[in-house]
């Protein structure tokens, strides 16, 4: 998960039920900056001003 954090830049979880083989990916960002620059990492970029 170290490429991952490097890649985008926050912390991330991953909890993975080998049973089903589904999981769930989390960031963690700590500002609404914090997620607009997550979202551009991501490749989304917002029309709307906050």
């Amino acid at each position: 998960m170290k490429a991952v954090l490097d890649a985008i830049g926050f912390p991330v979880t991953v909890q993975w039920r080998k049973e089903s083989r589904r999981g769930t990916l989390s960031l963690k960002f700590f500002s609404l900056n914090d997620l607009d620059d997550l979202g551009k990492r991501l490749g989304y970029e917002s029309d709307e001003n906050y």
